[in-house]
């Protein structure tokens, strides 16, 4: 359990937990000549008692090579990464470039994750 732990996202709160994320995802992509237009959405969730999630949507264009070569470095990251959603569609040029919209997620400890609360009642 413990050697799995060290995938975990290190970061003291939330915030600094989706900027590191961020920040992997970027990372790794330009070191496949890909740059990150900017991203779209943070989100988070509760997976169990002791574990969150916390997400980044990102987009970007690139080549079909590049992109089975960053989703390859993503996995080998040292954090647990995972591509929760992606949407690819071809593109216009020449260059037969494709427009990726990824969604990347990471493990965290759970007391990263903000209680939600519940809906008042009427």
């Amino acid at each position: 359990m413990a050697e799995r732990e060290k995938g975990l996202l290190a970061a003291e709160n939330q915030q600094q937990a989706q900027v590191t994320l961020l920040q992997a995802v970027q990372d790794t992509a330009l070191a496949n000549q890909i740059e990150i237009r900017g991203s779209q959405e943070f989100r988070q969730q509760g997976l169990n008692a002791d574990y969150g999630e916390v997400a980044v949507g990102v987009t970007f264009t690139c080549g079909i090579e590049q992109l089975v070569n960053f989703l390859a470095a993503l996995g080998n990251q040292p954090a647990i990464l995972a591509t929760d959603q992606i949407h690819i569609s071809g593109g216009g040029d020449k260059k037969k470039n494709l427009q990726v919209r990824m969604s990347v997620s990471t493990v965290v400890p759970r007391k990263l994750i903000p209680e939600k609360k519940g809906v008042a009642g009427f």
